[in-house]
């Protein structure tokens, strides 16, 4: 539960989601962050394979609608689960992708609940990022390292 643990928004950076169907999305949220924190995957050669393996990971456990990279009006984020988490994974990110995740995030938790998830990144880029979603009024977002 250490993603739910984190996230920290204010009422005014709610969601659409949140403030249309709190009930709903803490139903998602708490049984995405519990499967989580269970997860134990394998190496993957490349960052589709992880999205692909979070995906189906995801879709064999909870009884939610899981897509990956679906195209939407807000983006095309990574997962969507329940049509309201949002989750934005990345392998490693360099600089330009660490400041492009900043831009997706920001539309995505516009309309839904969003977390991030970094697989094999430095602690320094881990705070890099944490650093750039602060500055842009972001720091609600949570972000969970495996790797």
């Amino acid at each position: 539960m250490a993603l739910w643990a984190e996230h920290k928004a204010t009422q005014d950076k709610l969601s659409r989601t949140e403030l249309d169907d709190p009930d709903f999305v803490l139903e998602v949220v708490s049984d995405v962050a519990e499967l989580l924190d269970q997860m134990r995957f394998p190496r993957a050669d490349s960052e589709a394979e992880y999205h692909e393996m979070f995906t189906e990971y995801l879709d064999n456990h909870t009884e939610f609608d899981v897509e990956c990279s679906p195209m939407t009006p807000f983006g095309r984020p990574d997962i969507l689960v329940g049509g309201v988490l949002a989750i934005e994974l990345k392998v490693n990110p360099n600089k330009n992708e660490r400041n492009r995740m900043v831009g997706q995030v920001l539309d995505y938790s516009r309309q839904w609940l969003t977390w991030i998830i970094l697989i094999d990144t430095t602690p320094s880029k881990e705070q890099s990022l944490r650093n750039l979603l602060e500055d842009h009024g972001l720091d609600h977002i949570p972000i969970q390292t495996y790797g």
